[in-house]
């Protein structure tokens, strides 16, 4: 067996369904019931959602939920009690089966089967979970759940630990503490295991090759909705779930909106076109940026900006070792934009001043880096004990430095207005350097500009 934190050549990269590690949600039940430390984890499922009228939104199970059970149905909940034995600890709460409801929403698993099929000890119908959740509680010393998700079910919750507060009376005194189970999350999930990370390469993978089609295809005269069509559909037919999140596909100065999401008006020869876009895997997810030429060619300033950023993307991809920090990886971004700017003329004064006073916001306002997993903005802690988290191997998290010269920025020279350029890769750490693993979607100029 290859050792998952491996650099992996491009063919390796490309697996298949086949050769995917199983998940164990057994592990997973114990890691979690040790951090537990005797209390209780409740997680709710995600909430449907109306796009319009009667009309849902597709529905995506809750991250934390799914890490946990594999259960990809709403109107559940998962009740895990560190303080029971093993085998008597993990509770699920689901929809009974009806046949009625699935003639309308489709099939239910139903008690019978999850029993059978998940890695779960015990299973109730959902809507007898707040009556059972005060005794079930029990000798628990605290509950981890994440308040503000939903005011009514939030009700719900203090009302039912108000009730084991009386059932458990005479045995103490006050109720039980909660603490956010979003933290719980990132300690278990922010350093990543052999199967996530075979998940991670293979939707890196199916957005690869989404990168590839898209270089081949765009032209002037099309649409930044026909691209953002093609890039869906590629996802798709490609293997994957579905977006990680909302493609941003970004012509012109429309670039220097940094979360743009019209993604339909016209793209222009001359001017450059940034993809920020990842394809979803078995619920885990890629990120990536590409900034190119709409046209055959960078114009002068798209170019010498073009270069700057580039560099700057893989300085900071060299920080990203074993002991090193994100703000690490960041600085060594900042810099090189920076020394860059200051060259172009765009910014003047002394490195130093620049990034003490962080001048360099006006172009760069964003930081370069955040974790990568099952959300495309991951759970897990940035700092310990006021000191940034060093870098351990099985980490993964995005390097993405930018310029964006906004259209309206009179005191920047003419050519250079409108330009928004952002060049982002996934990057998995290793006892042998940073991995990229989306690597193999081309960002040298010369490639780019002969991508057709």
């Amino acid at each position: 067996m290859s050792n998952p934190l491996e650099p992996l050549n491009l063919m390796d990269q490309a697996m298949t369904d086949q050769d995917l590690l199983p998940i164990d949600y057994r592990s997973r039940h114990g890691r979690t019931a040790e951090l537990l430390q005797g209390g209780a984890l409740l997680l709710l499922s995600q909430p449907t959602a109306f796009r319009n009228s009667s009309v849902e939104h597709s529905y995506r199970q809750d991250s934390f939920f799914h890490y946990l059970t594999e259960f990809e149905e709403p109107e559940s909940a998962l009740l895990l009690l560190s303080h029971h034995e093993a085998g008597d600890r993990v509770y699920l709460f689901l929809r009974e089966k009806d046949p009625h409801a699935e003639l309308w929403e489709g099939r239910r698993m139903g008690p019978e089967k999850a029993l059978r099929s998940l890695a779960v000890d015990k299973v109730f119908p959902i809507n007898s979970l707040w009556e059972k959740l005060p005794g079930l509680l029990g000798e628990a010393s605290s509950l981890h759940y994440r308040f503000g998700a939903n005011v009514a079910t939030d009700e719900k919750v203090i009302f039912a630990l108000g009730q084991h507060r009386r059932l458990r009376a005479r045995s103490r005194s006050g109720i039980l503490p909660v603490f956010d189970a979003v933290e719980l999350a990132g300690k278990l999930r922010l350093i990543k295991q052999r199967p996530e990370i075979d998940r991670m390469r293979r939707a890196a993978s199916i957005t690869r090759d989404t990168f590839s089609k898209v270089y081949a295809s765009v032209r002037p005269g099309m649409t930044e909705k026909d691209v953002y069509g093609l890039i869906t559909g590629s996802f798709l037919t490609g293997g994957g779930d579905m977006e990680s999140y909302g493609t941003i596909v970004a012509g012109g100065d429309n670039a220097c909106i940094l979360h743009y999401r019209e993604n339909n008006m016209p793209l222009k020869d001359g001017e450059l076109l940034l993809i920020d876009a990842g394809a979803q895997f078995q619920y885990y997810a890629s990120d990536v940026t590409r900034t190119f030429p709409v046209g055959k060619k960078f114009s002068g300033p798209q170019k010498r900006l073009y270069e700057v950023v580039l560099a700057s993307q893989l300085a900071a991809i060299a920080k990203a070792t074993i002991g090193s920090t994100l703000p690490a990886v960041h600085d060594a971004a900042v810099a090189v934009l920076v020394d860059g700017l200051r060259d172009i003329g765009l910014l003047m004064g002394a490195r130093d001043e620049i990034m003490e006073k962080q001048t360099y916001k006006r172009f760069y306002p964003h930081s370069t880096s955040h974790w990568i997993g099952m959300d495309v903005h991951d759970v897990g802690e940035y700092t310990r004990g006021g000191k940034p988290i060093p870098l351990e191997a099985g980490m993964y998290f995005s390097v993405e430095p930018g310029l964006y010269i906004a259209p309206g920025d009179e005191h920047a020279p003419a050519e250079y207005r409108g330009i928004g350029i952002r060049i982002e890769d996934d990057i998995l750490v290793t006892p042998r350097g940073p991995e990229v693993v989306t690597d193999g979607i081309p960002k040298a100029v010369s490639d780019l500009e002969n991508r057709y």
